[in-house]
């Protein structure tokens, strides 16, 4: 089975549905984080957040994978 194929089957379970609404959540977290002074001013953290940022995209844009 592949990814898409499994994405597709889920895609209708409920519990699926509250990973993705966690993922997302998660997500707007972190972008609010780019507020916070104390990120902006040490790059090691910006480019920390920048990085879990773009990880929890990958896995949202992984997991509603629009089969075609």
């Amino acid at each position: 089975m592949t990814l898409a194929e499994a994405v597709e089957a889920l895609r209708h379970n409920d519990d699926f549905k509250v990973i993705l609404e966690n993922l997302s959540k998660e997500r707007e977290v972190l972008i609010n984080d780019f507020h916070q002074p104390e990120i902006l001013e040490n790059p090691q953290a910006l480019a920390r957040l920048g990085g879990e940022i773009a990880s929890v995209d990958r896995i949202i844009k992984s997991l509603t994978y629009e089969s075609e």
